[in-house]
């Protein structure tokens, strides 16, 4: 499995503002996760909570809702797939990275 990065976009589901960020890919991953303060300030409804088993056994819990991606120009709905994750890196960048979570525990 790689993990690479690249150049993605990310809005709301009305899509009238994106923000580029940085995206961590790793390509055993589940789920998109994207800082709380991004999803805050694009107005991300976050409409279910989720808790997940990790790899070192840990649990941790993520309020997950729905976001637009752009990659290249092609715009898709990530449903269910975009967390709140903390706080965004330093000197105001922007993030997103992916995460596989072991097994979702319900």
């Amino acid at each position: 499995m790689g993990v690479f990065s690249v150049p993605l976009e990310i809005a709301n589901l009305d899509g009238h503002e994106f923000i580029a960020v940085e995206a961590v890919v790793d390509t055993g991953s589940s789920y998109t996760v994207v800082g709380e303060d991004l999803l805050n300030g694009l107005g991300v409804r976050r409409t279910i909570t989720r808790r997940f088993e990790l790899g070192d056994d840990s649990v941790v819990e993520y309020a997950m809702g729905n976001a637009l991606l752009r990659l290249e120009g092609e715009e898709m709905s990530a449903p269910g797939s975009v967390r709140a994750a903390g706080r965004n890196g330093a000197a105001g960048r922007h993030h997103a990275a992916n995460l596989s979570p072991g097994r979702r525990l319900h």
